[in-house]
């Protein structure tokens, strides 16, 4: 079978990479937090409880308002593609507060203390049909994924309203749920400083930290017509190994909450350089954190993914940031084009698993939606027809994820230059 990629008129071409972007500078940001000061707060945190502590985040938020101006800007570009209109004062503070949220939150995921949250599940029936999907080898596997793809660029449902999300016009959320839609805005881009993504996802302590990176892209295995899968082989009863996919998005510590409720064992990977204070502390919160974390750039990074896989567990990797080493692929994302790493993406083909969009959606208060949608399930794709099916799944892996930023606004904790400074930016 022959498939064309949608980047190019060739059969099963890769895209021309990208040059490198101006968002792999966040590896090499400055880490913006003292030990004593981040152990002090963690105690205090711990002592007095959340809604006690609570109130000091809006000195930290103030305080990086003020002194973090490019962060800032950044966050300002962002806001205007998302929102498609000038965000308000409160909105852009709102951003900077959620993120600090996020982070201060960690601390209470990693002590044990999810109790404390209001964690509501939507999609987890896509994780469940993942795992347990016997692996069938369809006719044409690459279009067999499309009606995952067209779903996972739709908004998954979600609770009440909530002062952080956003509804924008009709017009553009249909023009949101569709893969490789666009909508004009300001040019401009996100951000993050995270701090590992302190905020999970981002806001959350691991926020999206800038300590969650993107996957180094593995390189090719052994020529069969699937690879070393870990995956479950027809018939088994065991469950399958699955790929979760995610962005700097609210926090992604409230991926323990699938744990707890289903039993489902996840790890991440983790690009930790630049925000070792802050997750050496967190690690004494909970000495069992750096075996849940599979550090990129070790080299033993993609054994460990392996072998999580082939044990049914979950490996959750951020696609949203690439390393300078790694030019990513551009796509249409929030109006404009942006470079999409493709690491994550060739890992779960390489090792022919499943790929499903994760969430940790920060809706204020206490309240957290982990979100799960499909995206591309590579258990059924042929060696042959690898890139395209690569192709097809970061496509509709940004579809949702800009779908999930006009959604929820003031959850995407990427604080740097991400679309690259243009002349319509301010």
């Amino acid at each position: 079978m022959r498939v064309r990629h949608p980047h190019t008129d060739q059969p099963g071409l890769a895209p021309p990479p990208a040059s490198p972007p101006a968002a792999q500078a966040w590896t090499r940001s400055r880490e913006r937090s003292a030990t004593p000061v981040v152990r002090f707060m963690l105690r205090l945190s711990l002592l007095l409880g959340r809604r006690l502590t609570r109130p000091v985040l809006h000195g930290i938020a103030a305080y990086f308002w003020l002194f973090a101006p490019q962060a800032r800007r950044h966050s300002l570009v962002y806001l205007r593609r998302a929102l498609g209109r000038e965000p308000t004062l409160g909105e852009r503070y709102g951003h900077v507060l959620a993120f600090a949220s996020c982070i201060h939150d960690r601390v209470f995921w990693l002590a044990g203390r999810e109790h404390e949250f209001d964690i509501q599940i939507t999609g987890v029936e896509h994780v469940l049909a993942a795992r347990q999907t016997p692996v069938e080898r369809p006719a044409d596997p690459v279009r067999a994924n499309a009606a995952n793809a067209a779903r996972a660029s739709a908004p998954a449902p979600t609770a009440s309203a909530s002062p952080l999300d956003a509804a924008p016009p009709a017009s553009e959320a249909t023009q949101a749920a569709e893969p490789g839609a666009t909508t004009a805005g300001p040019a401009g881009g996100p951000a993050n400083t995270q701090a590992n993504k302190p905020a999970s996802g981002s806001a959350d302590a691991r926020a999206n930290s800038p300590a969650h990176g993107p996957v180094a892209a593995p390189t090719e295995g052994p020529a069969d017509t699937r690879t070393n899968t870990p995956a479950a082989a027809p018939g088994s009863s065991a469950p399958r190994g699955i790929m979760f996919i995610g962005a700097h998005v609210g926090s992604f510590e409230a991926l323990r909450t699938l744990g707890a409720r289903h039993g489902i064992e996840s790890r991440m990977l983790m690009y930790e350089a630049n925000a070792r204070k802050l997750n050496g502390v967190l690690a004494e919160l909970d000495p069992g954190l750096p075996r849940r974390i599979i550090a990129l750039g070790q080299p033993d990074a993609m054994l460990r993914v392996r072998d999580a896989l082939a044990a049914g567990e979950c490996v959750g990797a951020l696609a949203d940031r690439s390393f300078d080493h790694q030019p990513g692929v551009p796509l249409p994302f929030l109006g404009a084009t942006a470079a999409f790493p493709r690491g994550p993406f060739q890992l779960a083909a390489l090792l022919g698993v499943p790929t499903v969009f994760m969430a940790g959606i920060y809706r204020g208060g206490r309240r957290y939606e982990l979100q799960f949608a499909p995206v591309f399930d590579f258990s059924t794709v042929a060696r042959g027809d690898r890139q395209a099916a690569i192709a097809q799944a970061q496509a509709a892996y940004v579809a949702r994820l800009e779908a999930t930023c006009r959604a929820h606004p003031l959850n995407w904790f990427n604080f740097f230059d991400f679309w690259r400074a243009s002349a319509a930016d301010p």
